[in-house]
């Protein structure tokens, strides 16, 4: 066999719907992911977002604090919530991925019907358009 026909059957491989086996597989590593990301999320519930700023500090005292501390605690709060934030946004698209799985349309390009390679689903098993779609949607937003 050539290798222009072995590299047209391994593209034609890999544009393929997923097995009932490769659809377990990533429905429990979407699992995994998620509970490790309500830890995170619960991490920062915890040691940031349940305190106040006296608590966060670790101030004891009443006497007020140098304008840099409060900055500082400042900064690491803020810092706290865009990742909570952005822990949030990730778990919605591992439950929405979920949904897909439980409604048998997992890996299937959202914008062209097209399966969606298992090489991206590997590297981002909550994808919801396959790497062509995805790179035609940041082109646009350049």
């Amino acid at each position: 066999m050539s290798a222009k026909k072995n590299k047209k059957k391994s593209k034609e491989q890999e544009n393929r719907p997923l097995t009932k086996k490769e659809i377990e597989y990533f429905k429990q590593k979407l699992i995994k992911t998620r509970k490790e990301v309500f830890e995170e999320l619960s991490y920062f519930k915890d040691e940031f977002f349940g305190k106040s700023a006296r608590d966060f500090s670790g101030e004891t005292s009443t006497y007020r604090q140098h304008i840099a501390d409060l900055s500082s605690d400042s900064l690491e709060r803020e810092t706290a919530f865009y990742l909570s934030d952005a822990e949030t946004r990730l778990l919605s698209r591992i439950d929405k991925a979920l949904e897909r799985i439980e409604n048998n349309t997992y890996g299937i390009c959202l914008n062209c019907g097209k399966y969606i390679q298992k090489a991206r689903l590997e590297a981002v098993p909550h994808a919801r358009f396959c790497i062509n779609c995805k790179n035609e949607m940041e082109k646009e937003k350049t």
